[in-house]
């Protein structure tokens, strides 16, 4: 601390004018206020430190750089370098978190830090023509229509260095604009519109001034309902039925083109726009797809006398059936459609990593209805950049945040033709808290609060793949807003999170999937129910070095396995499991409380999972040795009893925090709410069943409890 200044450090600010600018400098401001420092007016001529915030296009464009000048122990001059706007709030952000810490500001300088990806985007899907129709979507609706939410929620965006906000709905132009053609499409009366509008124009400019693009994905072909109704035509957009062929009448063809137009002149601030050539485009082959996409969305871009940025989903069909197989034709297809298009604007193409389940495995197993095809990205595409969505239908209570996946994943998936990530969810709109219960005295306000650490650590690393544990562990305690003395606590909190993240990872590679309800990881459910032994048996893993357990029991016959074992997938969520119990502790009043509880959670179902994959093997072995079957059915029934223990432990880890909350992967089980204590008793009747087997004479095979 300098010698003048006995008491506090001073400090003075000088940043640019703007929007971006000026959040940037309020985020520093608070840091230093917070890291014990004493801000000085412009006209004070001896602060410790004067720090400038300076845009140097020279940089690039998000690039961002930290210099210090003078001695350690008088007057020295920070500067924060931003090729633009966004990299000048970035070094403000890197500063804030780091002086928020107690750093030295001589420790701040280092090499210019460039974006390790292009495109950092969320997917949010809206309420209001929702690809699905379920209480856990339209519950939303209020949250959403509250501009509190989505300022608080890009506020912390922007700080974890996203730079794309995608809105995800059928249809949302009807909520937008009411077309000249056609004003049917709009039944909102005048002030219902007027307000509608407001609203859109504040959320989109609110984006803009943290740095955040805008981008709006639809799917096709749809219209409004209320033009459905009235014009009796795509009348299956009344009631949101998604699948099947389209509405191919010319009159929807150009209402498509009409109200896209006028929705893009009225919403200058839409920035991107997302297409589909999937759902509602049956009876036709992708050729004639890609035609209807020229004809509407190309004609709306065009007549609306701007470029944007379009990302160009790669088709999901290989026939005229709206969903059907991919193949490789279907890849050329596709980057045909790519390198013809009209679209003068950046142009991308979004493949879902690992199809619905991206929080799975780092490498490319499968994408969108088959296995992977390099067809798009091999020869590297000169037209177009390719983006990685990694979904997330597996969690949607237990807070997750493990970063050395998100390192890894950009480790094997960030070649020259990827331009970055979309990140989010098909099942869960991150806007009412639903989950928590109503009487928890620190609640958060929004449901994305509770995953802060999700978005907060995805998109760190997505700017800065290089970040390291000491700012990741920064980053956690800007995040929490955690006091002086709590310093250093983020970085002891990591390996415990990180070790927690881990467990869903592994058990949705262990168990496959395919669509979005094929799994739920945190609530051991399938679409068909819940996670049985017998399912853990016949569980096809995702990536095919793994070995499912028919396989594996096999080859321990003959001394003989070529694969990940699955009694080693066992052993790795145990000793995960064992690190999060070692390295977690009890602060029932920090911030980070239920990280911790969350943490502990993911353990128990992780050493639940490992016994039942252990028991599978023993009901395996038994099947195919009937002269030990005795003996191994006695160990499958060990195992599954102590399941019912981890079970129960996390029962006990959730009952108090959490409330029943609706779960669309229940569809088919005729629960109309998930919470881990509602199952408890099939969890012990499983293991009760296992137990009659194991003394009986003539074990029968494995069946289902009931």
């Amino acid at each position: 601390m300098p010698s003048h200044s006995p008491c506090r450090p001073t400090a003075r600010l000088q940043a640019p004018s703007g929007a971006v600018a000026d959040f940037a400098a309020a985020q520093l401001s608070q840091a230093l206020h917070q890291g014990g420092w004493r801000m000085h007016g412009s006209d004070d001529p001896s602060p410790d430190l004067d720090i400038q915030l300076i845009v140097d296009p020279d940089l690039g464009a998000e690039t961002h750089a930290i210099s210090i000048e003078g001695p350690a122990n008088g007057h020295q001059t920070l500067r924060l370098r931003g090729g633009d706007d966004n990299g000048l709030l970035y070094a403000a952000l890197a500063a804030a978190e780091s002086l928020h810490a107690g750093l030295a500001p001589a420790a701040l300088a280092g090499a210019p830090i460039q974006p390790g990806n292009d495109i950092r985007a969320v997917k949010i899907n809206l309420p209001w023509e929702s690809y699905r129709r379920h209480d856990s979507l339209q519950l939303h609706a209020p949250t959403c229509r509250d501009i509190a939410f989505w300022r608080d929620l890009i506020d912390d965006l922007a700080r974890a260095r996203w730079n794309r906000l995608s809105l995800w709905s059928l249809h949302p132009w009807a909520l937008m604009v009411r077309p000249t053609a056609y004003p049917e499409a709009c039944d909102l009366d005048d002030g219902e519109l007027a307000a509608w509008q407001a609203f859109w124009h504040s959320l989109f400019g609110h984006a803009h001034d943290r740095g955040l693009q805008v981008q709006i994905f639809t799917w096709n072909i749809f219209v409004s309902p209320a033009f459905a109704r009235a014009r009796q035509v795509a009348t299956y957009s009344i009631d949101g039925d998604y699948l099947g062929d389209g509405d191919l009448s010319p009159l929807v063809e150009d209402y498509t083109r009409e109200i896209v137009t006028e929705a893009l002149r009225t919403f200058p601030e839409i920035d991107g726009l997302g297409i589909t050539l999937s759902e509602r485009m049956g009876g036709l082959d992708n050729h004639q797809r890609g035609a209807w996409i020229e004809r509407t969305y190309g004609a709306a871009v065009r007549a609306a006398g701007r470029p944007l940025e379009i990302n160009y989903r790669a088709p999901h069909s290989g026939s005229a059936h709206c969903n059907a197989g991919l193949t490789n034709d279907t890849m050329s297809i596709g980057r045909r459609l790519l390198e013809e298009s009209s679209f003068t604007g950046p142009l991308l193409c979004e493949i879902k990593f690992n199809w619905s389940h991206g929080h799975s495995s780092p490498k490319l197993c499968l994408i969108h209805n088959g296995p992977p095809s390099d067809g798009l990205w091999q020869p590297p595409p000169q037209r177009y950049r390719l983006t990685w969505m990694v979904r997330n239908e597996d969690f949607c209570a237990l807070r997750w945040c493990a970063p050395s996946f998100i390192r890894d994943h950009q480790q094997h998936n960030r070649q020259a033709w990827v331009a970055g990530y979309y990140i989010g969810s098909e099942t869960v709109i991150p806007a009412c808290n639903y989950i928590d219960r109503a009487d928890l005295p620190h609640r958060a306000a929004w449901l994305y609060r509770r995953q802060r650490l999700f978005y907060a650590v995805w998109g760190r690393l997505l700017l800065d793949p290089q970040t390291d544990d000491q700012a990741l562990g920064r980053l956690i305690e800007w995040t929490y807003v955690l006091p002086a003395d709590q310093r250093g606590i983020g970085e002891r909190l990591l390996p415990v999170l990180d070790a927690a993240g881990t467990i869903p990872l592994l058990l949705a590679t262990f168990l496959g999937f395919t669509w979005d309800h094929t799994l739920y990881v945190e609530g051991m459910l399938t679409l068909e129910g819940f996670i049985t032994v017998e399912r853990f048996r016949t569980a096809r893993p995702l990536d095919p070095d793994w070995l499912d357990i028919a396989t594996a029991v096999a080859g321990d016959d003959v001394g003989k396995t070529s694969g990940l074992h699955p009694d080693a997938v066992a052993t790795r969520l145990d000793d995960l499991a064992a690190t999060v119990t070692a390295k977690a502790w009890d602060d029932p009043n920090s911030p980070l409380a239920d990280e911790l509880l969350d943490a502990r959670t993911w353990a128990a179902l992780g050493r639940y999972a490992a016994a039942k994959i252990r028991a599978a093997l023993a009901i395996e072995r038994a099947a195919r040795h009937p002269t030990t079957a005795r003996q191994q059915h006695a160990q499958a029934a060990a195992l599954l009893a102590d399941g019912v223990g981890h079970w129960r432990q996390v029962v006990a880890l959730t009952i108090t925090r959490y409330q029943p909350f609706p779960v669309q992967h229940l569809e088919k089980t005729g629960r109309p709410r998930w919470h881990w204590q509602d199952w408890l008793a099939l969890v012990e009747a499983e293991a009760a069943e296992a137990a009659r087997t194991s003394t009986t004479d003539d074990p029968p095979p494995p069946k289902e409890p009931t």
